[in-house]
């Protein structure tokens, strides 16, 4: 919120549309890589299908969850908010690469 200070929906969709643009097709990409290495036990990164795979499941559910979050939550509860979805998020990021390594 300091960052983008503005309130309602609109400050919301602008800090999903920052976040979604720069910051999650990275880190996306970075933990499946760490997921997917730690189980092979050596440097894997994901097959080009499971990485748009995730992505669109992504794209999915975190612009929905983050404006739901930045409009909705009050700021003092949007961490809890946040850390809620994305326990669930890492369990299928989790899963996805557990199925992937399998492969």
């Amino acid at each position: 919120n300091r960052l983008v200070p503005r309130p309602g929906l609109a400050g919301a969709m602008l800090r999903v549309g920052i976040d979604q643009a720069s910051f999650s097709l990275a880190f996306t990409y970075g933990a499946m890589t760490l997921l997917l290495s730690l189980s092979a036990g050596k440097f894997q990164p994901p097959s080009a299908a499971d990485y748009w795979d995730v992505c669109v499941s992504n794209w999915m559910v975190w612009p929905a969850a983050q404006l739901l979050i930045y409009s909705a939550v009050p700021p003092d509860l949007q961490l809890l908010a946040v850390n809620l979805v994305s326990f669930f998020w890492n369990m299928y990021l989790s899963t996805k690469d557990g199925a992937a390594a399998g492969e």
